[in-house]
């Protein structure tokens, strides 16, 4: 196929940059004005690992948009490296042919071999490209690069090695490259995990209720032909914040660190409730919703208090007992409930 010589497809700044996987799908979708009500819409409930099944540690996590497939603004493909491989014998010649397509790709590499991640040890990454020049002979590329979502470049070269030293066992989902691009036709049906296009309030609200009476809403998003119970080592909504405080008190020594991610997580999941209210309230079915930014940013405001609390105990290594952060957090569960439940009281009657 014939390529331009310069392709670099446009990304956005992630409204929130919790994990790289909602960040791609935010700094593709992003680009569509029609994808930030739809986001409003999902960004509603949140899941935990039995910390059992965690190997002692806690997995925390928001529910629909965590899902590519769920997201009507954009059409999504996965193939194997293996399938990749037969076809190509140099990445850099998918990669061209993917993006010359308008296809973000989502590739696992080895990021020991991109000099952007500083990393000398190997392992598995996701990491998306978004472009490439090929007078310079460079990728486009977007991830975490210290600590903060960013774009930087990655040579032809480094690319090659990133991907064939990738050693990921051929069975896990790290095998998986992923195609994203911009679905202008609305070519999803009512058979893929969300099929509302725009926003919409009474899923919110089913969503909010499913939360603040601690049922799991990942049961409402699974694909109905699936017969295996996928979910029954999560749970879902307030009690997220009974395996968040489990996890504190018997996993984590008197005076040592606590994974601060979780807590960063906790936090965007409070900040997305502020987010929410502020745009519900321009709404002309929910504008009463406007009301409730001040009481809802000031959950977040503590779940931003909670979170330099923990950083603070994990560079200080002192400060913040485990008890505390267990009260911080039944003290945030308690307010949050309040409010919620208030909130959808008020879009009832509304």
């Amino acid at each position: 196929m014939k390529k331009q010589t310069y392709i670099k497809l446009p990304v956005q700044e992630p409204v929130i940059q919790c994990i790289t996987q909602d960040a791609y799908l935010q700094a593709v979708g992003l680009n569509s004005a029609a994808f930030y009500p739809w986001m409003m819409g999902q960004f509603a409930q949140l899941w935990a690992c039995d910390p059992r099944i965690a190997a002692g540690g806690v997995f925390l996590y928001f529910v629909a948009p965590s899902y590519w497939f769920a997201c009507p603004h954009l059409y999504t493909q996965e193939m194997s490296k293996e399938t990749i491989n037969v076809r190509y014998d140099r990445i850099a010649d998918f990669l061209t042919d993917s993006l010359s397509l308008g296809q973000y790709v989502i590739l696992p590499v080895n990021r020991r071999f991109i000099d952007a991640f500083h990393d000398d040890g190997d392992g598995t990454h996701d990491m998306m490209i978004h472009g490439y020049d090929m007078t310079k002979g460079l990728f486009y590329i977007a991830d975490f690069f210290e600590g903060n979502f960013r774009l930087r470049t990655c040579p032809f070269e480094d690319m090659e090695n990133a991907y064939f030293t990738d050693t990921v066992n051929p069975l896990s989902w790290h095998n998986t490259v992923r195609l994203v691009s911009p679905d202008h036709h609305r070519r999803h049906f009512d058979f893929h995990l969300a099929a509302s296009h725009d926003f919409d309030t009474q899923a919110v609200c089913t969503q909010l209720a499913d939360y603040i009476r601690g049922e799991n809403s990942l049961y409402r998003y699974r694909i109905r032909q699936k017969q295996r119970d996928s979910y029954g080592h999560t749970v879902g909504g307030i009690r997220v914040y009974d395996v968040l405080m489990q996890y504190v008190r018997e996993s984590v020594p008197a005076e040592g660190p606590l994974d601060h991610r979780i807590f960063y997580i906790l936090w965007a999941h409070k900040h997305m409730l502020t987010l929410r209210a502020e745009f519900m309230g321009g709404l002309d079915d929910a504008r009463p919703a406007a009301e409730f930014a001040a009481p809802f940013r000031e959950i977040e405001d503590q779940a931003r208090t909670l979170l330099n609390k923990v950083l603070k105990r994990n560079l200080k290594g002192s400060g913040l007992s485990c008890s505390d952060v267990e009260e911080a957090l039944a003290s945030l569960r308690d307010r949050e409930v309040e409010v919620i439940g208030r909130f959808l009281e008020m879009l009832e009657k509304g």
